[in-house]
Protein backbone atom coordinates (compact mmCIF):
# COMPACT_ATOMS: atom_id res chain seq x y z
CA UNK A 1 0.00 0.00 0.00
CA UNK A 2 2.81 2.58 0.66
CA UNK A 3 4.30 1.70 -2.02
CA UNK A 4 1.19 2.96 -4.61
CA UNK A 5 1.11 5.32 -2.41
CA UNK A 6 4.37 6.36 -3.26
CA UNK A 7 4.28 5.44 -6.54
CA UNK A 8 1.01 7.62 -7.36
CA UNK A 9 2.92 10.73 -5.67
CA UNK A 10 5.68 10.78 -7.92
CA UNK A 11 3.49 10.30 -10.92
CA UNK A 12 0.72 12.84 -10.10
CA UNK A 13 2.62 14.92 -7.58
CA UNK A 14 1.43 16.91 -5.35
CA UNK A 15 0.56 20.58 -4.97
CA UNK A 16 2.30 21.46 -1.74
CA UNK A 17 5.17 19.37 -2.52
CA UNK A 18 8.95 20.64 -2.74
CA UNK A 19 10.95 18.87 -5.22
CA UNK A 20 13.00 17.69 -2.29
CA UNK A 21 9.95 16.10 -1.20
CA UNK A 22 9.28 14.14 -4.29
CA UNK A 23 13.37 13.36 -4.07
CA UNK A 24 12.33 11.84 -0.55
CA UNK A 25 9.81 9.96 -1.79
CA UNK A 26 11.67 8.62 -4.70
CA UNK A 27 14.39 7.31 -2.26
CA UNK A 28 11.71 5.63 0.10
CA UNK A 29 11.30 3.64 -3.13
CA UNK A 30 14.39 2.73 -3.89
CA UNK A 31 15.26 1.74 -0.47
CA UNK A 32 12.04 -0.26 -0.36
CA UNK A 33 13.18 -2.94 -2.70
CA UNK A 34 17.25 -2.88 -1.50
CA UNK A 35 18.88 -6.37 -1.03
CA UNK A 36 18.30 -7.84 1.80
CA UNK A 37 21.55 -8.25 4.04
CA UNK A 38 22.59 -11.42 4.40
CA UNK A 39 22.42 -13.00 7.90
CA UNK A 40 25.08 -14.58 10.23
CA UNK A 41 24.57 -17.99 10.36
CA UNK A 42 26.58 -20.65 11.63
CA UNK A 43 26.73 -22.76 8.34
CA UNK A 44 30.05 -24.98 9.67
CA UNK A 45 27.66 -26.14 12.37
CA UNK A 46 24.75 -26.46 9.83
CA UNK A 47 27.01 -28.51 7.50
CA UNK A 48 27.95 -30.77 10.43
CA UNK A 49 24.51 -32.09 9.86
CA UNK A 50 24.42 -35.05 7.28
CA UNK A 51 20.74 -34.12 6.89
CA UNK A 52 21.29 -30.00 6.20
CA UNK A 53 24.50 -31.18 3.95
CA UNK A 54 22.61 -33.27 2.25
CA UNK A 55 19.76 -30.81 1.40
CA UNK A 56 22.00 -28.37 0.64
CA UNK A 57 23.63 -30.19 -2.90
CA UNK A 58 20.00 -31.23 -3.86
CA UNK A 59 19.59 -27.42 -4.06
CA UNK A 60 22.50 -26.39 -5.36
CA UNK A 61 22.12 -29.10 -8.36
CA UNK A 62 18.77 -27.97 -8.87
CA UNK A 63 19.98 -23.92 -9.33
CA UNK A 64 22.82 -25.24 -11.34
CA UNK A 65 20.47 -27.76 -13.86
CA UNK A 66 17.59 -24.83 -13.77
CA UNK A 67 20.24 -21.78 -14.19
CA UNK A 68 18.72 -20.20 -11.27
CA UNK A 69 20.98 -17.30 -11.12
CA UNK A 70 22.08 -15.42 -7.91
CA UNK A 71 25.40 -13.74 -6.75
CA UNK A 72 24.16 -14.54 -3.37
CA UNK A 73 27.08 -16.24 -1.35
CA UNK A 74 26.12 -19.73 -0.41
CA UNK A 75 22.90 -19.50 -1.67
CA UNK A 76 21.85 -22.63 -2.25
CA UNK A 77 22.43 -22.93 1.93
CA UNK A 78 21.13 -19.47 2.52
CA UNK A 79 17.43 -21.13 0.95
CA UNK A 80 17.75 -24.19 2.84
CA UNK A 81 18.16 -22.20 5.51
CA UNK A 82 15.12 -19.96 4.85
CA UNK A 83 12.78 -22.61 4.34
CA UNK A 84 13.39 -24.23 7.64
CA UNK A 85 13.33 -20.69 9.07
CA UNK A 86 9.90 -20.34 7.36
CA UNK A 87 9.12 -24.17 8.60
CA UNK A 88 10.26 -23.53 12.07
CA UNK A 89 10.26 -20.56 13.12
CA UNK A 90 11.35 -20.63 16.85
CA UNK A 91 13.82 -23.35 16.97
CA UNK A 92 15.79 -21.31 13.86
CA UNK A 93 15.64 -17.78 15.84
CA UNK A 94 16.48 -20.17 19.22
CA UNK A 95 19.70 -21.71 16.52
CA UNK A 96 20.66 -18.05 15.77
CA UNK A 97 21.05 -17.24 19.70
CA UNK A 98 22.58 -20.40 20.61
CA UNK A 99 23.26 -22.86 17.27
CA UNK A 100 23.91 -25.75 19.92
CA UNK A 101 20.44 -25.78 21.14
CA UNK A 102 18.63 -24.55 18.27
CA UNK A 103 20.06 -27.78 16.69
CA UNK A 104 18.46 -29.89 19.45
CA UNK A 105 15.44 -28.39 18.95
CA UNK A 106 15.57 -29.20 15.29
CA UNK A 107 15.89 -32.76 16.29
CA UNK A 108 13.34 -32.64 18.87
CA UNK A 109 11.39 -31.48 16.28
CA UNK A 110 12.35 -34.14 14.12
CA UNK A 111 12.36 -31.47 11.16
CA UNK A 112 13.90 -32.71 7.81
CA UNK A 113 16.06 -29.99 6.15
CA UNK A 114 16.04 -32.35 3.35
CA UNK A 115 12.28 -33.35 3.29
CA UNK A 116 12.20 -30.34 2.42
CA UNK A 117 14.95 -30.00 -0.61
CA UNK A 118 13.52 -33.42 -1.94
CA UNK A 119 10.48 -30.94 -3.09
CA UNK A 120 12.17 -28.20 -5.04
CA UNK A 121 11.67 -28.39 -8.69
CA UNK A 122 9.04 -30.92 -8.21
CA UNK A 123 5.90 -28.90 -8.34
CA UNK A 124 4.16 -27.30 -11.49
CA UNK A 125 6.07 -24.63 -13.40
CA UNK A 126 5.05 -21.39 -14.61
CA UNK A 127 6.04 -19.80 -17.66
CA UNK A 128 6.79 -16.38 -17.53
CA UNK A 129 6.94 -14.11 -20.87
CA UNK A 130 8.40 -10.90 -21.03
CA UNK A 131 8.56 -7.84 -23.92
CA UNK A 132 11.16 -7.11 -25.74
CA UNK A 133 12.43 -3.23 -25.41
CA UNK A 134 11.05 -0.76 -28.24
CA UNK A 135 14.33 0.84 -28.14
CA UNK A 136 16.90 -1.65 -27.04
CA UNK A 137 16.76 -4.76 -28.96
CA UNK A 138 17.65 -7.94 -27.19
CA UNK A 139 16.47 -6.65 -23.41
CA UNK A 140 13.21 -6.84 -21.67
CA UNK A 141 10.80 -3.63 -21.57
CA UNK A 142 10.77 -2.81 -18.41
CA UNK A 143 9.53 0.63 -16.41
CA UNK A 144 12.67 1.61 -13.76
CA UNK A 145 16.11 -0.06 -13.94
CA UNK A 146 17.48 -2.94 -12.69
CA UNK A 147 20.82 -4.60 -12.56
CA UNK A 148 21.89 -7.81 -10.49
CA UNK A 149 22.50 -6.30 -7.49
CA UNK A 150 19.88 -3.14 -7.64
CA UNK A 151 16.74 -1.49 -8.68
CA UNK A 152 15.78 1.74 -9.19
CA UNK A 153 11.43 2.18 -9.12
CA UNK A 154 9.46 3.35 -11.85
CA UNK A 155 12.33 6.19 -12.41
CA UNK A 156 12.63 5.09 -16.11
CA UNK A 157 9.01 4.61 -17.92
CA UNK A 158 10.72 3.39 -20.73
CA UNK A 159 13.53 1.11 -19.76
CA UNK A 160 15.65 -1.72 -20.92
CA UNK A 161 17.46 -4.21 -18.75
CA UNK A 162 19.08 -7.96 -19.31
CA UNK A 163 16.85 -11.03 -18.57
CA UNK A 164 20.16 -12.37 -16.91
CA UNK A 165 20.20 -9.69 -14.39
CA UNK A 166 16.07 -9.20 -14.07
CA UNK A 167 16.36 -13.26 -13.02
CA UNK A 168 19.77 -13.08 -10.49
CA UNK A 169 17.86 -9.42 -9.01
CA UNK A 170 14.76 -11.58 -8.19
CA UNK A 171 16.17 -14.69 -6.59
CA UNK A 172 18.77 -12.37 -4.54
CA UNK A 173 15.81 -10.53 -3.00
CA UNK A 174 13.91 -13.52 -2.64
CA UNK A 175 16.67 -15.62 -1.08
CA UNK A 176 17.71 -13.26 1.08
CA UNK A 177 14.67 -12.47 2.33
CA UNK A 178 13.45 -16.16 3.14
CA UNK A 179 16.99 -16.60 4.93
CA UNK A 180 15.70 -13.23 6.81
CA UNK A 181 12.53 -14.57 8.01
CA UNK A 182 10.66 -12.41 5.42
CA UNK A 183 8.27 -13.85 3.77
CA UNK A 184 7.43 -10.84 1.38
CA UNK A 185 9.24 -10.63 -1.84
CA UNK A 186 8.82 -10.72 -5.93
CA UNK A 187 5.96 -13.17 -7.02
CA UNK A 188 5.38 -12.30 -11.28
CA UNK A 189 2.62 -13.46 -12.72
CA UNK A 190 2.42 -14.63 -16.46
CA UNK A 191 1.02 -11.48 -18.78
CA UNK A 192 -2.15 -12.66 -20.77
CA UNK A 193 -2.21 -11.50 -24.22
CA UNK A 194 -3.88 -8.65 -25.36
CA UNK A 195 -3.54 -7.32 -21.85
CA UNK A 196 -0.75 -5.85 -19.41
CA UNK A 197 -0.77 -7.93 -15.99
CA UNK A 198 2.92 -6.43 -15.24
CA UNK A 199 1.50 -2.59 -15.04
CA UNK A 200 -2.79 -2.64 -14.95
CA UNK A 201 -2.46 0.61 -14.61
CA UNK A 202 -0.91 1.67 -17.96
CA UNK A 203 -3.33 2.30 -21.03
CA UNK A 204 -2.65 1.07 -24.35
CA UNK A 205 -0.17 3.85 -25.91
CA UNK A 206 1.22 5.26 -22.48
CA UNK A 207 4.56 5.29 -21.47
CA UNK A 208 5.87 1.76 -20.35
CA UNK A 209 2.60 0.07 -21.27
CA UNK A 210 3.46 -3.35 -21.80
CA UNK A 211 6.76 -3.27 -19.76
CA UNK A 212 7.93 -5.71 -16.65
CA UNK A 213 6.93 -3.23 -13.40
CA UNK A 214 8.36 -4.36 -10.40
CA UNK A 215 6.98 -3.29 -8.36
CA UNK A 216 3.47 -4.69 -9.13
CA UNK A 217 4.99 -8.09 -8.88
CA UNK A 218 6.52 -7.63 -5.53
CA UNK A 219 4.04 -8.52 -2.05
CA UNK A 220 3.49 -12.23 -2.94
CA UNK A 221 5.55 -15.01 -0.84
CA UNK A 222 9.62 -14.86 -1.10
CA UNK A 223 9.80 -18.83 -1.93
CA UNK A 224 9.75 -18.60 -5.74
CA UNK A 225 12.58 -19.36 -7.47
CA UNK A 226 13.34 -17.90 -11.13
CA UNK A 227 15.39 -19.83 -13.82
CA UNK A 228 16.58 -19.79 -17.36
CA UNK A 229 16.49 -23.61 -18.10
CA UNK A 230 13.50 -25.76 -18.10
CA UNK A 231 14.52 -29.16 -16.69
CA UNK A 232 12.38 -32.00 -15.83
CA UNK A 233 13.99 -35.32 -15.35
CA UNK A 234 12.47 -38.29 -16.46
CA UNK A 235 10.93 -41.43 -14.10
CA UNK A 236 13.25 -43.87 -15.47
CA UNK A 237 15.22 -45.62 -13.42
CA UNK A 238 18.83 -46.10 -13.08
CA UNK A 239 21.11 -47.77 -15.61
CA UNK A 240 21.90 -50.37 -13.01
CA UNK A 241 18.83 -51.56 -12.43
CA UNK A 242 17.16 -51.30 -16.01
CA UNK A 243 20.09 -52.34 -18.77
CA UNK A 244 23.08 -53.80 -17.18
CA UNK A 245 24.78 -55.13 -13.97
CA UNK A 246 26.39 -52.02 -13.28
CA UNK A 247 26.12 -50.63 -9.86
CA UNK A 248 26.59 -47.12 -8.91
CA UNK A 249 27.70 -46.31 -5.10
CA UNK A 250 27.69 -42.62 -3.84
CA UNK A 251 30.20 -40.86 -1.99
CA UNK A 252 33.78 -38.78 -2.52
CA UNK A 253 34.06 -40.54 -6.08
CA UNK A 254 31.51 -42.18 -8.66
CA UNK A 255 32.19 -46.04 -7.99
CA UNK A 256 31.05 -48.04 -10.88
CA UNK A 257 31.03 -51.96 -9.93
CA UNK A 258 30.65 -53.71 -13.69
CA UNK A 259 29.01 -56.33 -12.63
CA UNK A 260 30.30 -60.05 -12.87
CA UNK A 261 30.74 -62.22 -15.48
CA UNK A 262 34.07 -60.19 -17.66
CA UNK A 263 36.39 -62.11 -16.95
CA UNK A 264 36.84 -66.24 -17.12
CA UNK A 265 38.64 -67.52 -14.20
CA UNK A 266 42.40 -68.01 -14.81
CA UNK A 267 42.00 -65.22 -17.55
CA UNK A 268 43.01 -61.97 -18.88
CA UNK A 269 40.57 -61.73 -21.85
CA UNK A 270 37.12 -60.03 -21.56
CA UNK A 271 33.89 -60.86 -22.41
CA UNK A 272 32.31 -59.08 -25.35
CA UNK A 273 30.36 -57.35 -22.62
CA UNK A 274 32.85 -55.53 -21.17
CA UNK A 275 33.13 -52.76 -23.41
CA UNK A 276 29.68 -52.01 -23.62
CA UNK A 277 29.39 -51.70 -19.47
CA UNK A 278 32.83 -49.66 -19.87
CA UNK A 279 31.22 -47.16 -21.88
CA UNK A 280 28.11 -47.07 -19.84
CA UNK A 281 29.99 -46.22 -16.54
CA UNK A 282 31.98 -43.51 -18.45
CA UNK A 283 28.59 -41.98 -19.77
CA UNK A 284 26.90 -42.15 -16.37
CA UNK A 285 29.83 -39.99 -14.86
CA UNK A 286 30.10 -37.43 -17.63
CA UNK A 287 26.03 -37.25 -17.34
CA UNK A 288 26.99 -36.04 -13.80
CA UNK A 289 29.69 -33.62 -14.36
CA UNK A 290 33.29 -33.22 -15.76
CA UNK A 291 35.52 -36.23 -15.41
CA UNK A 292 38.68 -34.77 -13.47
CA UNK A 293 40.44 -38.30 -12.89
CA UNK A 294 40.00 -42.24 -13.10
CA UNK A 295 41.01 -44.91 -11.00
CA UNK A 296 40.18 -48.65 -12.67
CA UNK A 297 40.35 -50.93 -9.68
CA UNK A 298 40.96 -54.83 -11.16
CA UNK A 299 41.34 -58.07 -8.85
CA UNK A 300 41.59 -62.05 -8.56
CA UNK A 301 40.81 -64.26 -5.98
CA UNK A 302 43.77 -64.97 -3.78
CA UNK A 303 41.71 -68.63 -2.23
CA UNK A 304 41.54 -69.06 -6.04
CA UNK A 305 45.45 -69.95 -6.72
CA UNK A 306 46.71 -70.68 -9.80
CA UNK A 307 47.21 -74.49 -10.57
CA UNK A 308 49.22 -74.33 -13.50
CA UNK A 309 53.51 -73.87 -14.28
CA UNK A 310 55.07 -71.29 -16.86
CA UNK A 311 54.37 -73.00 -20.07
CA UNK A 312 50.45 -73.68 -18.96
CA UNK A 313 49.93 -70.29 -17.74
CA UNK A 314 51.17 -68.95 -20.76
CA UNK A 315 48.97 -70.56 -23.19
CA UNK A 316 46.04 -69.76 -20.30
CA UNK A 317 46.72 -66.25 -21.21
CA UNK A 318 47.74 -66.20 -24.96
CA UNK A 319 50.85 -64.53 -24.21
CA UNK A 320 54.71 -65.51 -24.93
CA UNK A 321 56.44 -67.62 -21.67
CA UNK A 322 59.15 -65.01 -20.78
CA UNK A 323 56.12 -62.19 -20.91
CA UNK A 324 54.42 -64.29 -17.46
CA UNK A 325 55.45 -65.13 -14.20
CA UNK A 326 58.27 -67.81 -14.27
CA UNK A 327 56.41 -69.30 -11.11
CA UNK A 328 52.44 -68.25 -11.29
CA UNK A 329 51.42 -70.48 -8.52
CA UNK A 330 53.09 -67.99 -6.58
CA UNK A 331 50.86 -65.02 -4.90
CA UNK A 332 50.83 -62.48 -2.47
CA UNK A 333 47.35 -60.88 -0.91
CA UNK A 334 47.11 -57.07 -1.24
CA UNK A 335 47.67 -54.59 -3.76
CA UNK A 336 49.80 -55.63 -7.00
CA UNK A 337 53.20 -53.95 -6.43
CA UNK A 338 54.84 -56.33 -9.39
CA UNK A 339 52.61 -58.19 -12.07
CA UNK A 340 55.43 -60.65 -12.47
CA UNK A 341 55.28 -61.75 -9.26
CA UNK A 342 52.53 -64.49 -9.09
CA UNK A 343 49.68 -66.00 -11.43
CA UNK A 344 46.76 -64.44 -9.77
CA UNK A 345 48.59 -60.42 -9.79
CA UNK A 346 49.40 -60.78 -13.06
CA UNK A 347 45.75 -61.57 -13.91
CA UNK A 348 44.75 -58.60 -11.42
CA UNK A 349 46.90 -56.23 -13.48
CA UNK A 350 46.25 -57.12 -17.01
CA UNK A 351 42.50 -57.33 -16.26
CA UNK A 352 43.03 -53.41 -15.47
CA UNK A 353 44.71 -53.02 -18.53
CA UNK A 354 41.72 -55.05 -20.58
CA UNK A 355 39.30 -52.12 -18.66
CA UNK A 356 41.77 -49.06 -19.55
CA UNK A 357 41.97 -50.51 -23.39
CA UNK A 358 37.88 -50.68 -23.37
CA UNK A 359 38.05 -47.13 -22.14
CA UNK A 360 40.72 -45.85 -24.73
CA UNK A 361 39.95 -41.75 -24.14
CA UNK A 362 36.27 -41.99 -23.28
CA UNK A 363 36.38 -40.32 -19.98
CA UNK A 364 39.24 -37.18 -21.50
CA UNK A 365 41.34 -38.51 -19.04
CA UNK A 366 44.52 -41.00 -18.91
CA UNK A 367 43.34 -43.56 -15.74
CA UNK A 368 45.31 -44.93 -13.18
CA UNK A 369 45.10 -48.52 -12.88
CA UNK A 370 45.47 -50.10 -9.09
CA UNK A 371 45.15 -53.99 -9.20
CA UNK A 372 44.58 -56.20 -6.08
CA UNK A 373 44.56 -59.89 -5.19
CA UNK A 374 42.25 -60.38 -2.26
CA UNK A 375 40.37 -63.27 -0.68
CA UNK A 376 36.84 -63.96 -1.70
CA UNK A 377 35.88 -66.01 -4.98
CA UNK A 378 33.82 -64.61 -7.33
CA UNK A 379 33.43 -61.18 -4.95
CA UNK A 380 37.60 -60.85 -5.45
CA UNK A 381 37.42 -61.19 -9.11
CA UNK A 382 36.01 -57.25 -9.74
CA UNK A 383 36.20 -54.66 -12.05
CA UNK A 384 34.98 -51.29 -11.23
CA UNK A 385 35.99 -47.77 -12.55
CA UNK A 386 36.12 -44.67 -9.91
CA UNK A 387 35.62 -41.48 -11.35
CA UNK A 388 36.44 -38.22 -9.50
CA UNK A 389 33.38 -36.01 -11.02
CA UNK A 390 33.18 -32.10 -10.92
CA UNK A 391 29.20 -31.17 -10.83
CA UNK A 392 27.73 -28.03 -12.30
CA UNK A 393 27.72 -26.57 -9.01
CA UNK A 394 32.02 -27.08 -8.83
CA UNK A 395 30.76 -29.66 -5.89
CA UNK A 396 32.71 -33.14 -6.28
CA UNK A 397 30.41 -35.41 -3.65
CA UNK A 398 28.15 -38.31 -5.23
CA UNK A 399 24.55 -38.34 -3.57
CA UNK A 400 22.19 -41.04 -3.94
CA UNK A 401 20.29 -38.21 -5.96
CA UNK A 402 22.57 -37.97 -7.97
CA UNK A 403 23.23 -42.00 -8.72
CA UNK A 404 18.97 -42.30 -8.69
CA UNK A 405 19.29 -39.22 -12.10
CA UNK A 406 21.79 -41.84 -13.95
CA UNK A 407 20.19 -43.22 -16.44
CA UNK A 408 17.47 -40.87 -16.87
CA UNK A 409 16.21 -38.61 -19.72
CA UNK A 410 15.97 -34.95 -19.30
CA UNK A 411 14.89 -31.80 -21.63
CA UNK A 412 16.58 -28.58 -21.34
CA UNK A 413 15.03 -25.90 -23.16
CA UNK A 414 16.89 -22.40 -22.78
CA UNK A 415 14.71 -19.64 -22.67
CA UNK A 416 16.83 -16.31 -22.13
CA UNK A 417 16.99 -15.53 -26.06
CA UNK A 418 13.22 -15.85 -26.14
CA UNK A 419 12.52 -12.87 -23.17
CA UNK A 420 10.81 -15.78 -20.93
CA UNK A 421 11.83 -17.75 -17.54
CA UNK A 422 10.87 -20.74 -15.08
CA UNK A 423 9.20 -19.65 -12.46
CA UNK A 424 9.60 -22.33 -9.49
CA UNK A 425 6.86 -22.76 -6.77
CA UNK A 426 9.57 -24.49 -4.08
Amino acid sequence: MKNILAENLLRFGVKNFSHEDLYRVSQLLKEQFALPAAPKIDLVKLRAIPDFAAAEDIVKTFMSRSKVLTTVTDAAAMYVFGTARKAQKDAIELFLKNPDRGIQQLVNNKYSFKSSADEIGQSTETLIQFNESPDAKGQVFIQGTMTATSYAASDVPNGAANINDIITYMNNYNILALANGVNTGFDVDPMTKGDSDFKTDVKPGQPGYGAFLPEESFGGFANWLYGLVSFKAASAQTTATTKTEITYIPGPELTSDLGKQLFKTGTITPEPTLAQRVKEATDAAKSLGTILSVTIVSGASFDRPVNADNAQFAQMVGMPANKVPADPRKDQEGIVKDPMSGGNAFLAYYRGIAIKNAMGNQAGVTPTIVAKVETGGDQAQYARIIFYVKKPDDTTIITKDDVASIGTKASSNELGGKFQCIKFNV
